[in-house]
């Protein structure tokens, strides 16, 4: 059975939103880039820790549920975040790795590690990037920490109100530059909270296949719930949706921001194997690390 396994990050129903005025200083004064610069560079709690709950929804119905631990530090601008399956016990220890680097050549690199097969580390395809976890409605895309940048036009296109909470809708378009396959969307419309600065939605269009109409909604994300912890604000619960009668739910369970004690040797394709056993064995992510030497 071939597994992929991908969530969470930009912790990111299907509520309407209306636009009303621009966004402040957007879009002639770079308003819109200089939101999404502040978002990618804002403190995200490093060294961090979250475990979530995952449900697959169809028709009201919850048809798998999976828990899952997130971890990540950042040094300088990269960031790596770990992924580790806790529940159901038959997929314990499935995880992958996920590091951004804003000045590398390749912004995003996903390693996975599947502990039912050999104690092999793979390399994910760009191409795989927009593949469901776990046959949900998340993929691997979907979990970066930051929104991306290079080779796209950044605009922004109004306004709106979400949680209670003004935001700005800011565009992304696939720019000149030829067409990543690390997306398979043309266009993606971020919701971002002015205050606290977080991500409160996203919508993802593709064209249409049959060339009649230029484009289609993908997949929809919202945020249903949001909490300060450890002075963070982050989502407590996220709906990711791919039309009416489908759709994946993360509820958080517990997080730590900027108080996890994690072993820096973690966050390396290697490691993956060995947290892997350590999980089967009992261990829990957020006990206090066991340090190399």
């Amino acid at each position: 059975m071939r597994t992929s396994l991908c969530i969470l990050a930009l912790w990111l129903t299907l509520a309407s939103s209306s636009a009303s005025r621009p966004a402040e200083g957007d879009p002639a004064a770079g308003g819109a880039l200089s939101l999404v610069r502040a978002y990618n560079t804002r403190d995200l709690g490093s060294p961090g820790f979250r475990r979530v709950d995952l449900r697959l929804i169809t028709d009201g119905i919850t048809t798998r549920q999976f828990t899952i631990v997130n971890m990540w530090r950042q040094d300088g601008d990269e960031v790596r975040t770990l992924f580790l399956l806790e529940q159901p016990q038959g997929l314990r220890g499935t995880g992958y790795l996920l590091v951004e680097r804003e000045t590398a050549s390749r912004e995003m690199e996903v390693f996975l590690h599947l502990p039912a097969g050999e104690h092999k580390v793979l390399a994910v395809a760009a191409s795989r990037y927009e593949e469901g976890l776990l046959g949900s409605d998340f993929g691997y895309a979907d979990v970066r920490m930051r929104i991306p940048v290079k080779g796209f036009r950044i605009k922004g296109v109004g306004e709106t109100v979400m949680l209670g909470r003004r935001a700005a809708i800011v565009d992304l378009e696939t720019d000149s530059a030829p067409w990543s396959r690390e997306d398979s969307w043309t266009r993606a419309r971020f919701f971002l909270a002015h205050d606290p600065l977080v991500l409160l939605g996203a919508d993802y269009f593709a064209p249409e296949e049959n060339g009649k109409s230029p484009e289609r909604l993908v997949k929809r994300m919202r945020v249903e719930g949001l909490a300060q912890i450890d002075r963070l604000w982050t989502a407590t619960r996220i709906v990711m949706s791919r039309g009416d009668t489908r759709s994946s739910i993360l509820e958080l369970r517990g997080a730590r921001f900027g108080t996890m004690d994690s072993d820096p040797n973690m966050f390396f394709p290697g490691a993956l194997p060995r947290l892997a056993d350590r999980l089967r064995a009992g261990w829990r992510a957020d006990a206090p690390a066991e340090r190399s030497h």
